[in-house]
């Protein structure tokens, strides 16, 4: 009997051993394989040639004022409504933590393109300026991919590959639910802006849990892609008839995150805040009197152009010298910490929410499939926002894409049941239970419904019902186990009821 523990005992020490040196080994390869990239990129940078790398340098501290898209009506810091001072205040950052966008610039110095991400609502949609102009070409990201193309790109061959994720009327949660359900698979994310000091502060403003709480997870996400994306907070403020509402993300959590991830914020707040007197400034917003106007889509765009071009003569200069790639930083712990909680595990997505409802892509996470009907019909392509460039959609021209679709219904009683399948494994491992969420969109004529996954009490009231049109998530069941399971939507109150989308995932703030 002795022996056939101390066989055991042996047993097990030696898979122990072996799992050990595996992982050992593993690690060894990755650190290897690491050690190896960063030399390549130290001998490729070394090899530039050098009349470029000056022609680049001499481009770079060029005033972008020379030849940027506004250069025929923006020619100074005054002419942008904002003084040096001011303007150097409405940017957040620590300088000790820009290796992100250095490396990111690093790829751009060898002549690798960049992948632009932009998540947002309605401003970086184009709500606003699309009704006041017939493209997009003066929308801030617009505005800093075209400074590139004549700045960066003929001295590099290093060109930008945007992709606009933003839906109007929509928060960070929804987002880290589906970014990567809505990208293409040749997007990459190397600098991502994310815009959400509007929507997430009227979204979450009396939520139980912190206002910030849904960026951070979208942030900690985000930063923890394999690309180590740079992420910029980008911030503007709406108006009610042209007169600033001062209150946003920025001053309910929003700043403090951009402090401890060492994260870059621009804003356009200061320029406007406080406004005691409720004052009104037309010359700051669009025509309908609430989305930013041109002014603060230059200024924020100046601020990322003069961010990447301090980041990028920084790698020029290291470039002369013996050139280390900075290494990126692990994650700190989270700011608005529940339950332990720091990021949404394994999320899934059905949506037929989209940011460009001219081009079908639809690529869901989660399987959804519709098995009984009463008084519901599938609708396509609703568009969000005014579309007055619409018609030129087929054009090079950029305008307002952003869409939904979904299950539509009116009149009471109208049912609806679908199947939703929840992976066995995946990443939380076999046999791990999610929570199940519904997105819908509001509107003004919004109806109600009773909401439930069969065999998981309670059943929840959803009011679809609100003065404008957003996006919104309601979690219908928690601790969900994995499995087939029926979701049923039954309208009890006649109205315009759109039901966008399923989501799924591990505990989250849902």
């Amino acid at each position: 009997m002795h022996g056939l523990y101390f066989t055991i005992f042996v047993t097990i020490a030696c898979l122990t051993l072996v799992q050990v040196e595996q992982s050992f080994t593993s690690s060894f390869d990755k650190q290897s394989e690491a050690n190896h990239a960063l030399f390549e990129t130290s001998r490729k940078i070394a090899g530039l040639n050098h009349t470029k790398l000056n022609a680049l340098k001499h481009s770079m501290e060029k005033s972008p004022f020379e030849i940027w898209y506004y250069k025929d009506k923006f020619k100074s810091m005054e002419d942008m409504s904002v003084t040096p001072e001011l303007y150097n205040s409405q940017i957040v950052e620590r300088q000790t933590t820009k290796s992100r966008l250095q490396n990111v610039m690093t790829k751009g110095l060898l002549g690798q393109n960049i992948g632009v991400t932009v998540m947002g609502g309605s401003i970086s949609a184009g709500g606003g300026i699309i009704s006041d102009y017939s493209d997009l070409r003066g929308i801030y990201y617009r505005v800093f991919i075209d400074w590139w193309q004549k700045a960066v790109q003929p001295f590099t061959g290093s060109n930008i590959r945007l992709c606009n994720l933003a839906v109007g009327g929509t928060g960070s949660n929804f987002f880290s639910f589906c970014y990567k359900t809505l990208m293409k698979p040749e997007d990459n994310m190397d600098i991502v802006f994310l815009e959400f000091s509007v929507n997430d502060y009227l979204l979450f403003k009396d939520s139980h849990f912190p206002t910030a709480f849904s960026l951070e997870e979208l942030t900690r996400e985000l930063l923890s892609e394999q690309s180590s994306p740079a992420v910029m907070f980008v911030n503007f403020i709406k108006a009610e008839n042209f007169v600033p509402e001062c209150n946003n993300l920025e001053n309910h959590g929003q700043t403090m995150l951009a402090w401890h991830y060492g994260i870059t914020s621009l804003s356009m707040r200061e320029s406007l805040c406080p406004n005691k007197e409720s004052k009104k400034h037309p010359a700051m917003f669009s025509s309908d009197g609430h989305h930013a106007g041109v002014i603060p889509h230059a200024q924020i765009a100046m601020m990322i152009i003069d961010n990447v071009r301090s980041a990028l003569l920084k790698v020029i200069e290291s470039s002369k010298q013996d050139f280390h790639p900075l290494s990126s930083h692990d994650l700190p712990r989270a700011v608005f910490c529940m339950d332990n909680h720091t990021i949404i595990p394994d999320p899934l997505c059905y949506t037929l929410i989209t940011p460009d409802e001219t081009h079908k892509f639809f690529n869901p996470s989660l399987s959804v499939r519709e098995i009984q009907n009463k008084g519901f019909k599938l609708v396509q392509g609703v568009a969000i926002g005014s579309r007055k460039a619409f018609t030129r959609r087929y054009d090079s021209e950029p305008s307002r894409t952003d869409g939904f679709g979904g299950w539509k219904a009116e009149k009471e009683n109208s049912t609806l049941k679908l199947k939703i399948d929840l992976p066995q494994k995946r990443i939380l491992g076999s046999n791990v239970t999610r929570n199940v969420a519904i997105v819908f969109r509001t509107n003004g004529y919004g109806g109600k419904a009773k909401v439930w996954l069969e065999n998981y009490k309670p059943e929840i009231v959803v009011d679809t019902y609100s003065s404008f049109g957003h996006t919104r998530l309601v979690t219908v069941s928690r601790d969900v186990a994995p499995g087939s399971h029926v979701l049923t939507i039954k309208v009890v109150k006649a109205g315009n009821f759109i039901l966008c989308g399923v989501m799924a995932a591990g505990k989250s703030v849902l």
